[in-house]
């Protein structure tokens, strides 16, 4: 069901609610969050592109956390992310802890990571 509310890991520019909201997926609500057993890599070219550096992507790593933010969001939302993300990128769970999490309890999240050069 597209008005089905999903869970969201967000790194990098995809932090902001108001990114989101600029790419017409917007983020209903946020709490900061950290992504286990994953670490933060820089390892995505700017093909093509005039600024130099490269684009934040993240890599499974035993005991190594990513700090971000969990949305929550709707299906649709979550759609339009596949879009923009684009070609490379794939979509799963992941285990994802809240900061104010008091019971210690892990979450499944949405996160995107890039599987193959574009």
């Amino acid at each position: 069901n597209s008005d089905d509310i999903i869970q969201y890991f967000a790194f990098g520019s995809n932090m902001s609610a108001e990114t989101l909201k600029r790419r017409n997926a917007p983020s209903l609500s946020l709490q900061r969050a950290i992504l286990l057993n994953h670490k933060l890599v820089f390892n995505i070219g700017v093909d093509g592109l005039v600024e130099s550096g490269k684009y934040a992507n993240i890599e499974v790593s035993e005991n190594e956390v990513v700090h971000g933010v969990v949305h929550l969001m709707t299906v649709d939302s979550l759609k339009i992310l596949d879009q923009i993300e684009g070609l490379g990128y794939g979509r799963r769970l992941a285990l994802v802890k809240t900061y104010n999490n008091k019971d210690n309890q892990t979450i499944n999240a949405y996160i995107y990571q890039q599987t193959k050069s574009h």
